[in-house]
């Protein structure tokens, strides 16, 4: 067994560890642990081994587009290593499957920060302005999904009311079911009002455009994928890429910021304006923005824990999550109203 340090001094790297970063044509200098990952230091690169749950297919697309964002100016990406079988996908003698990324000396975005906040709104325009015409092989394009919003809406409406009615069905309710009973009409009426408003608007047409000019979303941009330090803005986790309308990402990452600041309104607008200053949003942009943040998304969220979990427990959890939901609609609906004037 090698010796990797922490912070807390030197310990024994697990065999399974090992298993991994030998199958890599590594000039290794340091390895060390930090929050659960392996990092290796070579004399000018950092890389991380990572758990990956998707197919060698699925790395090999992740990758391509990855290589087109380098080669189009945008260096600081999570790129995969292939391993000495010419492979992304490594495995342990368990069977579980990893893969090993570039990596970066930066920390997570700070979600509590307004200029670490401005810098992720305004990298994630810079990659939007360069993830067009995204034109791959038809065998690489199979591996990338299309997201469509309006069918999402429309699906995620259909799971509230089959929810209402399996609770209404059953005979002995729990608290969270009946706390959910009391709000679910109220969270029904406005997913399908949003999702009207959201097929009256141009969206449809805006993502029909997106898919014949081949662009691309993130697909889960929020705090957690972005890493910033004095010298770099990287962006990391791209598993969820999709073609699609770009303006979900930064719903996606607005979201995240507003629920863990309280919907503090001046926040938000910095974010939108730190965007906006990189890459202009169009009036039917800002429309379909409002109403993703209008849609109860967080809501149907919480729903779908409940249902898709262990029906015969309560969560805490879910059901403070729930409380904490229905106290912040107030200042939810204050920050709406202030993108309205703008």
């Amino acid at each position: 067994m090698k010796q990797i340090k922490n912070s807390m001094g030197v310990f024994l790297l697990e065999d399974k560890n090992e298993q991994i970063y030998s199958q890599y044509k590594l000039d290794i200098k340091n390895i060390y642990k930090k929050r659960g990952f392996i990092y290796i230091e070579e004399k000018d690169n950092l890389y991380i081994i990572k758990p990956y749950n998707y197919t060698e297919k699925k790395a090999e697309t992740e990758n391509v587009i990855k290589n087109i964002l380098v080669e189009r100016g945008y260096k600081d990406i999570d790129v995969l290593i292939k391993n000495n079988f010419d492979t992304y996908l490594s495995q342990n003698k368990y069977g579980n499957k990893f893969v090993l990324k570039k990596w970066f000396l930066a920390e997570e975005c700070d979600i509590n920060n307004i200029e670490s906040i401005k810098k992720a709104s305004s990298n994630l325009a810079q990659l939007h302005n360069i993830m067009v015409n995204m034109v791959f092989e038809s065998e690489e394009e199979m591996y990338i999904p299309k997201k469509n919003v309006l069918k999402d809406y429309e699906a995620y409406n259909k799971e509230l009311k089959r929810v209402k009615k399996y609770i209404n069905n059953k005979k002995k309710k729990n608290r969270l079911e009946i706390e959910i009973l009391k709000n679910i009409d109220i969270y029904y009426k406005e997913a399908e009002y949003y999702y009207n408003k959201l097929k009256n608007s141009n969206y449809q047409l805006l993502y029909d455009m997106a898919i014949k000019e081949h662009n691309i979303c993130h697909g889960n941009y929020t705090h957690h994928s972005v890493l910033i330090s004095d010298n770099c803005v990287a962006t990391i986790n791209f598993d969820k890429i999709a073609y699609g309308v770009h303006i979900y990402d930064l719903y996606c990452l607005l979201r995240k910021v507003m629920e863990k600041n309280d919907w503090n309104i001046n926040i938000g607008l910095q974010l939108i304006e730190a965007y906006n200053d990189t890459k202009m949003l169009s009036e039917d942009e800002k429309e379909i923005l409002r109403i993703f943040i209008a849609y109860p998304d967080k809501f149907r969220k919480l729903i779908n824990s409940y249902y898709n979990g262990k029906k015969s427990l309560i969560s805490i959890r879910i059901s403070e999550k729930l409380n904490e939901l229905v106290n912040n609609e107030i200042k939810k609906k204050d920050f709406l109203s202030e993108l309205k004037k703008i």
